[in-house]
């Protein structure tokens, strides 16, 4: 199941990626980043670096703290931090594992629970 989700994230950035007409901001209903990026765009960033600070700890599990740190590497705060925390709980990247725990999808790393 979780690689059928993985499978379904990837196309759905593909298909926005390749302008085949899918808005990935317009049909969420979120408006682009006045400061150049948007929404879709630095939810593939902080997807991509995720996946890279998950490999490194060997673990998809990351603390909101560590969420937070990731958003910032990419410049998003504040609301838009917890825009996109809500856009990837909604689309199934994260998972909440409990009280500010989530687990990154999509990684082929046991989560040691």
């Amino acid at each position: 199941a979780r690689e059928v989700v993985a499978l379904m994230q990837e196309s759905m950035l593909q298909a926005g990626e390749e302008g085949l007409g899918v808005d990935l901001d317009a049909g969420l209903g979120l408006g682009g980043d006045p400061r150049g990026g948007s929404m879709s765009s630095r939810l593939k960033q902080l997807v991509k670096r995720l996946h890279a600070r998950a490999a490194r700890k060997t673990s998809p599990l990351f603390s909101a703290t560590e969420l937070r740190e990731s958003a910032e590497a990419i410049g998003v705060r504040g609301l838009e931090f917890e825009n996109l925390l809500e856009l990837m709980r909604h689309e199934c990247y994260l998972l909440r594992k409990g009280s500010g725990l989530f687990s990154l999808q999509g990684t082929n790393l046991s989560q040691g629970t």
